[in-house]
């Protein structure tokens, strides 16, 4: 049992087409840290360690709407970061050495809803809700500067 705190990057940078606006909209989502805090439970199996685990997670990514080639006269428009949420996950884990441990894991994130509104001076606001999962394989290599 313990607590993992964990930082990271997602680089990813994608953009979709929104067929229900005329002429150009697309909604996206931009690259950017992550992070979480999370509990860990875990059961040991003939020196596997089988665990499972869940918390607090952060993305401060930003997810955006864009109709700069569209028909209604906007721009782009972004949703405020961070997003905040959580995440549940489980994996295994495995002594290579006295000291060192391989992992691989899985995890899910829900880092929720924000809101982007899209101005376009000549048909009014657009207001677009944006909620961001992913789910995700870790490996991992834990180095220990003492053995246990």
């Amino acid at each position: 049992a313990g607590v993992e705190p964990e930082i990271g990057a997602i680089e990813f940078n994608a953009r979709k087409y929104d067929p229900g606006f005329v002429g150009g909209t697309f909604s996206g989502i931009q690259a950017g840290f992550n992070g979480d805090a999370t509990a860990r439970l875990g059961w040991d199996f003939n020196d596997v360690l089988v665990y499972a685990k869940g918390g607090f997670a952060l993305y401060d990514g930003r997810a955006f709407v864009d109709n700069h080639l569209g028909g209604y006269g906007g721009g782009r428009a972004f949703t405020p970061s961070p997003f905040s949420g959580w995440t549940i996950g489980g994996g295994l884990e495995y002594p290579i050495c006295p000291n060192c441990t391989v992992k691989v894991e899985y995890r899910y994130y829900d880092w929720g809803s924000q809101n982007a509104t899209l101005m376009t001076p000549d048909n009014g606001n657009y207001r677009y809700s944006n909620r961001l999962t992913a789910s995700t394989i870790i490996v991992g290599f834990n180095y220990f500067l003492r053995s246990f």
